[in-house]
């Protein structure tokens, strides 16, 4: 599996990630659901948004079941991890927040450039009170929106042409993903 770079990590991360996945995956179906993973990600009384997690199953979700196996959450954590740490890195001020300047190269250091308007239009819709900033959740949600986005982008651009060409059946099923 790959998706944007992600490579598998050495024996004994994954052995530290399968205990990480048992603990997510609290129902023990050997899947891990939207809701479990907000559950999971949800900290010192923060909750972790469950369109988030969706998002986020969305972009891994190679067999479009709406849930994760193991391997699938290997590469949803190194996601995961990589924004975690392009949000530190980039919040200069340690606020707590991403500014305009700041959210373009956060995204771009994920893996997911933006042009600047398509930054600040995409960046808008995740700021809940216009002020020109997200704080973690925010920049989380835009990165797993985004990301999602791409991923169902490059399902139907295999070729990475930059293009898509879709049939009737092909855009009935794009419009059932998106719903």
């Amino acid at each position: 599996m790959s998706w944007m770079g992600y490579q598998p990590p050495a024996m004994q991360q994954q052995q530290a990630l399968q205990q990480r996945f048992f603990q997510v995956d609290t129902d023990r179906s050997g899947q891990i659901s939207a809701e479990e993973l907000a559950r999971a990600f949800s900290s010192g009384g923060q909750p972790f948004p469950e369109k988030t997690a969706k998002f986020l199953i969305a972009m891994f979700d190679r067999n479009r079941t709406g849930q994760i196996g193991f391997q699938e959450f290997m590469a949803l954590d190194s996601f995961v991890n990589r924004a975690r740490t392009s949000f530190m890195a980039c919040d200069t001020a340690r606020s707590g927040f991403l500014n305009t300047q700041q959210v373009p190269a956060a995204m771009s250091q994920v893996g997911l450039p933006l042009d600047p308007q398509m930054c600040m239009s995409t960046m808008r819709s995740f700021d809940p009170y216009g002020r020109g900033q997200l704080d973690y959740t925010g920049f989380m949600t835009m990165v797993a929106y985004t990301g999602w986005m791409k991923s169902i982008w490059d399902w139907y651009d295999p070729q990475r042409t930059g293009q898509m060409h879709l049939n009737w059946g092909q855009w009935l099923t794009l419009g059932l993903w998106l719903k």
